[in-house]
């Protein structure tokens, strides 16, 4: 009802979009997604520098989400409700952005990573696969603001965020390394390491992280590997063996 799209749209098969929909010109959207109900999609920028915005198949675009010119998605993307997300925002596959989440211009995103409810990513951060960002996570990347100084932060593959934690900018998060909640870093984090505090500081390597009482070990994919698709099995375990020699 009432949806706005453009003939200049590339729209592909078996498409849902919902009531209130604005679809601009430079927008390509894969076979079988999904476009919820008041989505913005495509929103125009003279920093795309007239790039098309491109969401890759299967993906699910959840209502309210405004998505700018420039970004591009491969398959399997999903958004929550009211997300933002900027131009130039690059990402691989089966990204998950959760609710009232913002990504700010200029960011790389690997495969298979979740980013969830009210997360804040400054521009130019670089995030690697298989990270978990949990709500409220927030980013910086101005170390003296408001200036034009840009010291992105660099999140490997692996990596766990906390809630409530702020990475500062210029930090480095390295590969499995994991953020306790609530957290302030300020320095980068060692591959393999679990931080806490503020300043955070190092506490233990991830493989000495343990919950007794339910018996489960860092790191995560020991337990939860099976909420990933299939397809991503083989990258979570070649990503474990790299860990593994990381911490012994």
């Amino acid at each position: 009802m009432l949806s706005n799209i453009s003939p200049q749209a590339k729209i592909g098969n078996n498409v849902t979009i919902g009531d209130f929909v604005k679809i601009h010109d430079n927008v390509e959207i894969g076979d079988n997604c999904i476009i919820g109900d008041f989505c913005h999609i495509g929103v125009p920028s003279k920093n795309a520098d007239g790039k098309n915005l491109i969401i890759g198949a299967n993906s699910n675009i959840r209502s309210h989400t405004v998505i700018y010119q420039g970004a591009t998605f491969l398959e399997k993307l999903e958004t929550g409700h009211h997300s933002l997300i900027r131009e130039n925002v690059h990402a691989g596959k089966n990204l998950r952005v959760g609710s009232y989440s913002e990504l700010e211009g200029n960011i790389k995103i690997g495969d298979f990573t979740r980013i969830h409810s009210k997360v804040a990513i400054s521009p130019g951060c670089e995030i690697g696969d298989l990270v978990y960002l949990f709500p409220r996570v927030q980013t910086s990347n101005d170390p003296l603001p408001p200036s034009h100084i840009g010291e992105p932060v660099k999140i490997d593959s692996l990596a766990v965020v906390s809630i409530n934690s702020l990475l500062m900018p210029g930090t480095n998060i390295g590969f499995g390394a994991f953020v306790s909640g609530s957290s302030v870093v300020k320095n980068d984090v060692a591959p393999g390491m679990c931080v806490a505090g503020s300043p955070a500081k190092p506490i233990c390597k991830v493989t000495k992280m343990i919950n007794l009482k339910n018996k489960i070990i860092h790191p995560w994919p020991n337990h939860f590997k099976d909420n990933y698709p299939e397809e991503s099995h083989q990258l979570i375990d070649s990503y474990m063996d790299k860990l593994k020699e990381l911490t012994s």
